[in-house]
Formats: structure tokens, C-alpha cells, sequence
């Protein structure tokens, strides 16, 4: 396929993701800022290095620059709205480069694919529950890492804009974090060894500064909180739709108040309703398992063994937000996340081994009777929300529950 012809397919190919993306927008956005999202722009780091702080610190930094007043809630809405648009706009130039980057052969693949994200992800962050939530910045700062080392260019740039991420979000070490430092880890053992220690050096720098801030956010920005924390209560006021906040945010994040008790009865849902979803979810549990499982039974080396290994279980990061954290459907999103990213930045850096199990896996699919229903499938459990799956599992749930489990408050 010359370059003009594949740049005309790639082209057309956005064009029906954006199409489809509007689709998306349009039958999912609520047109609202949930009051948890509305709040964390209240944080700010003129409190001092706070958790969560930096979202906030962007949104008072803006307002003061700007000639509009934009504490208020409309003012909380148009940043969002404008954040949330930069998000699908990094997402599309991600999703673009992967396809060029690519063998023409691959690229029915990779739009598959690409349609998958573009679903989930759009219909999730327009949505009232997700509209605004940091999540976006992680996920953008994680494509824009992972493009750079894809291009194989300002590859050091991983270092600040992990400690970017983590300043939105602490929680970025295991939810997004995984997918810069498996692709450090694959291109060490695919490079050869003068350039070894380039990414070995990226990687234990990304790796110690974010961990560092981990722990500062985690264990020690707490401690003067009382001081400002009538403040921060009524900026978050004055950012809400009806005036309200989200106490419980505050109280963890500002004043370090342990949750574990107010959250078990989420936790108690949790546990009855994600069995379930993964039980719809076995379509496309299937299908990761026949691909992901299929590149280490192809590697053919010992390198290229522990190779695919990494790339296999970088999503296992995860697991201690699933045991300590009560919000599984962001959990489930940062698994969708690290497994679709993946796959596409392998594909563009046209790993092989890759190419070889997913042609093989598509013509699996294909030869499927329901194959054609998968997507139309998928859109019966959109958005993801927050602490519950979807609203197909939260009915399910509730459900059971009111008749015959027992097991936490009606809701």
C-alpha cells in the first residue's frame, strides 16, 4: 500500500471513529459535573503540595487569568467541557499514529480495536458520574508518554510526565503508570544493548519519582489540613450544581480520614456485582486471553518469553485498588486501558510476534457467529460509572440484594 493510499485508509478510518464518537456523546452526556469532580477543583497547591492538588492548581490558574469569574458552576462546566476535549483530542492523535505506524495488514485490526476504546471511553468521561474526573488527565499524559516512545523521540520526557500524572492522581501508580513502564521494560529487551541503558536509566527515574510522590501524597500531605479546610469547603460550594460537596472526598484527601468503614457497604456491592459483569464480560475475556496468552506460546527465545510475560501481566498493578478501593468500574477502565494501549503501541512499533497472534485471533473471531454482535453487545453495559459497573449490574445487584442477600443499605 503506497503512503498516500494508507494515509486516505487512516483518514477515513478517524473520520468513522469521530463519527461514532459523536454518536456516543450524544446519547451518553448527561450535561453535568458530578459534585466529586466539582470539588477537586476547590484543591489547589496554595495549600501547600496537597494530594489531588494539581487539577485544581490548573483550574484557579486559568481563573486568574482569564477575565471571567469561573468560580461557579458554570465556570466548573466550561473548563470540563474544554478538559474533556483536549482529552479525545490526544486519544485521536494516539489512535492516528498507531495506524500509521503500523503494517497495512494490521490496520482492520487496530480499527477494531480503536472502535472498542473509542466506545468505552467516550461514552464513560461525558457521562455525569465521569465528567471531569482525572482520570482523563492520566490517561492523556500515559498516550502522549506512550507515543514518545513509539516515535522513539524525547524519550526523557516519560520522567516529568510521570510525576505530572501522579500529581493529578496518586493513584496513577497502579492504575495508568503500567503502561509507560512495560513499554520501557519491552524496549530494553528489544533494543540492543548500547542502548540498554538509556531506558533502564527512564525507567528507574520514572519509577523513584513516582513512587516518591506516591508516598508524600499518600502518607504525608495530609498533616495541616484544619488549617485551610473550611476554605477549600466553600470554594467547592460555590463550584457545585446545588451548592453541596463532597464531604468524603475532604475528608480523606484534606483531613486524612480513614474510609474503610464507610465504604465496606460499597465494597459488600462490589463483590456481588463484578462476578456478574464479568461473566457478561466472557466475550472479550476470551478473546484477550486467546491474544495475549498466544504471544508467549509464540516466543520463540527466552528473552522474548519474559518479554511478553511483562507485557501480559502489566495490568496486575491494579489489583491493590480492587482489594483497598471501592471504585471498580475506573478500576476495569485502567485494565481496558493498559490492554487496548498496548496492543496498538506493539502493533505500531510492528512487534512480529504480535502481528502473527492477532491475524490469527481476527480470523478466529471472524469465523464466530456472533462475531458481527460484539460491539452492539458492548453498548448494553455503557458508560462504566464509578464504584458500580455499569447500570445493568447496579439493577442486577440491587436486585438481589432487596430479595434475598441482605447485604448492604437500599441506595
Amino acid at each position: 500500500m503506497r503512503g498516500d493510499t494508507k494515509k486516505k485508509r487512516v483518514n477515513q478510518i478517524l473520520l468513522a471513529l469521530l463519527v461514532i464518537s459523536g454518536f456516543a456523546f450524544f446519547r451518553f452526556y448527561d450535561a453535568m459535573v458530578d459534585l466529586y469532580n466539582t470539588t477537586l477543583l476547590a484543591f489547589s497547591y496554595k495549600y501547600g503540595f496537597i494530594s489531588r492538588g494539581l487539577v485544581g492548581t490548573i483550574f484557579q490558574m486559568v481563573n486568574a487569568v482569564l477575565p471571567m469569574d469561573l468560580m461557579s458552576y458554570d465556570g466548573a462546566m466550561a473548563f470540563t467541557q474544554v478538559a474533556t476535549a483536549l482529552f479525545v483530542i490526544v486519544m485521536f492523535v494516539f489512535l492516528r499514529k498507531c495506524l500509521m505506524c503500523a503494517d497495512e495488514k494490521m490496520i482492520s485490526f487496530q480499527s477494531y480495536l480503536e472502535l472498542f476504546f473509542v466506545l468505552i471511553a467516550v461514552s464513560m468521561f461525558v457521562s455525569r458520574r465521569n465528567m471531569g474526573r482525572v482520570d482523563i488527565y492520566m490517561i492523556a499524559l500515559s498516550l502522549i508518554g506512550t507515543m514518545l516512545i513509539i516515535r522513539k523521540q524525547f524519550e526523557f520526557l516519560l520522567i516529568p510526565i510521570s510525576a505530572f500524572a501522579v500529581m493529578f492522581h496518586q493513584g496513577y501508580v497502579f492504575m495508568f503508570f503500567n503502561v509507560l513502564l512495560i513499554l520501557l521494560i519491552y524496549r530494553f529487551f528489544t533494543v540492543e544493548k548500547k542502548k540498554k541503558k538509556k531506558y533502564a536509566i527512564i525507567f528507574i527515574l520514572s519509577f523513584c519519582i513516582a513512587s516518591a510522590l506516591f508516598l508524600w501524597f499518600e502518607f504525608f500531605s495530609r498533616m495541616n489540613g484544619e488549617r485551610f479546610v473550611e476554605e477549600i469547603i466553600s470554594n467547592a460550594k460555590l463550584l457545585s450544581y446545588n451548592g453541596e460537596y463532597h464531604d468524603t472526598l475532604i475528608d480523606h484527601e484534606i483531613l486524612g480520614i480513614d474510609l474503610g468503614g464507610v465504604e465496606w457497604d460499597f465494597h459488600k456491592e462490589n463483590f456481588v456485582e463484578y462476578p456478574l459483569f464479568l461473566l457478561f464480560m466472557m466475550p472479550y475475556i476470551w478473546i484477550g486471553v486467546r491474544l495475549f496468552g498466544g504471544f508467549i506460546k509464540e516466543a520463540k527465545t527466552k528473552v522474548d518469553k519474559w518479554k511478553y510475560t511483562f507485557v501480559v501481566i502489566g495490568a496486575l498493578t491494579i489489583v491493590p485498588n480492587y482489594i483497598l478501593k471501592i471504585d471498580y468500574a475506573r478500576w476495569t477502565m485502567s485494565i481496558v486501558t493498559y490492554y487496548v494501549v498496548m496492543l496498538l503501541s506493539l502493533l505500531a512499533m510492528q512487534d512480529e510476534v504480535i502481528e502473527n497472534v492477532c491475524c490469527s485471533v481476527l480470523l478466529e473471531i471472524r469465523a464466530k457467529a456472533w462475531a458481527p454482535l460484539l460491539f452492539v453487545y458492548l453498548i448494553l453495559f455503557l458508560p462504566f460509572y464509578d464504584v458500580f459497573m455499569d447500570q445493568v449490574m447496579h439493577n442486577i445487584g440491587h436486585f438481589l440484594n432487596v430479595n434475598w442477600l441482605h447485604l448492604w443499605e437500599h441506595y
